[in-house]
């Protein structure tokens, strides 16, 4: 029996190995061609992860191959797109469009985790899950990424030899596309190990999502800087209610919530739907005194799909008492309402940036 699980584990650290050094030589490839990096990693940022990640994905999860060639081949389009129609120019428009093809990179790995079961909405919200238990796990992984080189690139230093450009080029490109895969490899088989991360992020996190949330709520109304007429605070307020929807998904995903917890997420549910209320009125104000150019466009999009979600959100909590029937409520609405994201994201990509900008 050790032997088979011996033997298993090492068939699967040698795909994992194998995948890593194919991410890793497409990395290279602008330090190989003389290209320039920046413009190589902006649009091909999809062809160096979502093959091996999602095919990594498969494997573990005894997915058909045909779910990592269709999520790869989906990557290779998008990247092509991306290098076609802008080029080497960057402005606005190619920011809205590369957030957008990560949103579909995203939806990809998902393609390849769920498989067959694409259009369970239980299932779905258990690959949300996955994402968030790998976000976590990257982050450690890149913490400890940059203070590990930080102190590499130091010590060189003190021995007077600058090896800056040559730990970029040789170990920073391979370690990054590393990083989600090793996040996946941990998550999938050290669950025990994440689950007991997560829950206590997001126990300690919620209730202060929440009065932070409160108390930016009021600072608004008395803040010298007016949410209807600054921009950038207006696009903060934006990233602050998407960074906590993502949180109530996070905090959803643990099974161990008790009563009080519940009460938090559903007060923090009905708080950010009321802010993205006025995010909407602030866009709309905005559009009505500027006209509607197409980033107001996506921004109220994104706002108003956010917007129905957590109304729906709040429509089942406010119907529900019980602790499983709102984590049912939750993951219901939830996994059923992906596919919106999925259909504006190529909407917005391939058919609002290259038609309207």
């Amino acid at each position: 029996m050790s032997l088979t699980i011996s033997k298993g584990q090492n068939k699967e650290l040698l795909t994992l190995g194998l995948l890593l050094f194919i991410s890793g030589c497409i990395a290279k490839i602008p330090f190989l061609i003389d290209y320039p990096e920046d413009s190589f990693y902006a649009h091909f940022i999809g062809v160096i992860l979502v093959p091996t990640w999602s095919y990594y994905i498969a494997y573990k999860r005894n997915n058909a191959l045909k779910y990592p060639l269709i999520s790869g081949s989906v990557a290779l389009l998008v990247a092509f797109f991306l290098k076609f129609f802008f080029g080497f120019t960057e402005g606005d428009s190619f920011g809205i469009a590369l957030i957008h093809s990560v949103i579909i990179f995203l939806f990809c790995i998902g393609f390849a985790f769920l498989g067959s079961k694409w259009n369970n909405p239980e299932e779905r919200m258990r690959y949300l899950k996955f994402l968030i238990d790998t976000a976590v796990v990257s982050g450690l992984l890149l913490i400890s990424g940059v203070v590990f080189s930080g102190i590499t690139i130091e010590l060189f230093t003190l021995t007077a030899l600058d090896i800056e450009s040559f730990y970029f080029e040789n170990v920073v490109v391979w370690g990054l596309p590393a990083i989600p895969i090793v996040a996946s490899y941990l998550v999938l088989n050290h669950p025990d190990v994440v689950e007991k991360v997560t829950p206590l992020l997001s126990k300690i996190f919620s209730p202060l999502a929440f009065v932070a949330l409160v108390l930016f709520s009021i600072a608004l109304v008395f803040a010298p800087n007016n949410i209807f007429e600054d921009r950038e605070l207006l696009l903060l307020f934006n990233l602050i209610l998407l960074a906590v929807c993502a949180l109530i998904l996070f905090s959803v995903s643990d099974k161990n919530l008790n009563q009080r917890q519940w009460k938090i997420i559903r007060l923090l549910s009905y708080i950010t739907a009321l802010d993205n209320l006025i995010a909407l009125l602030a866009i709309g104000y905005r559009i009505f005194e500027n006209g509607l150019t197409p980033n107001r466009f996506t921004l109220i999009g994104i706002n108003l799909m956010l917007f129905i979600q957590l109304l729906l959100l709040n429509k089942q909590l406010y119907k529900t008492f019980s602790k499983d029937s709102m984590a049912h409520a939750t993951k219901s609405v939830s996994g059923r309402y992906l596919n919106i994201y999925l259909w504006w994201s190529i909407a917005i990509l391939f058919v609002v940036v290259p038609f309207w900008f």
